[in-house]
C-alpha cells in the first residue's frame, strides 16, 4: 500500500470523525434544549473546536490553512485608507443615500398621486 493511499484512507477516517462529531453536536443540542444555554454553547464550542482541529489535519484542511495564511499575508499588504479618508468617504456616501432617498420618496409620491388620479376617474 502506497503512502498516498494510506493518507487518503486516514483523511477519510478523519472526515467521518468530523461528520460524527457534527451529528453529535446537532443531536445533543436538540436533546438538551431545556438545559442552560451557556452549557449548551460551551459543549457546541468544544465539539466545533475538536472538529476543526481534526479537519485541519487532513490534506484539504492543510490546503485551507495555507490559503488562509496566504490571504492574511495579502491583506497585510493592502494600503488601507486613513481615518480622515474613511470619515470623508462615509460622509459622502451618507449624503448620497440621503439625496437618493429624497428622490425616491418624491418619485413614489408622484406615482401615488398619478395612480390615485387615474383610479378616481373611473369611479
Amino acid at each position: 500500500m502506497s503512502m498516498e493511499q494510506t493518507e487518503s484512507k486516514m483523511d477519510s477516517v478523519k472526515w467521518v470523525a468530523v461528520a460524527v462529531l457534527v451529528a453529535v453536536a446537532i443531536i445533543g443540542d436538540n436533546q438538551l434544549a431545556i438545559e442552560n444555554g451557556f452549557y449548551r454553547l460551551l459543549g457546541l464550542l468544544a465539539i466545533a473546536g475538536v472538529s476543526a482541529f481534526i479537519a485541519l489535519q487532513t490534506s484539504k484542511g492543510k490546503n485551507a490553512r495555507g490559503f488562509a495564511h496566504d490571504a492574511y499575508g495579502e491583506a497585510r499588504k493592502v494600503v488601507w485608507p486613513s481615518r480622515a479618508e474613511t470619515t470623508q468617504t462615509t460622509g459622502i456616501v451618507m449624503f448620497a443615500v440621503l439625496i437618493m432617498g429624497i428622490f425616491l420618496y418624491l418619485v413614489d409620491m408622484l406615482l401615488g398621486f398619478g395612480v390615485e388620479y387615474l383610479t378616481s376617474l373611473g369611479g
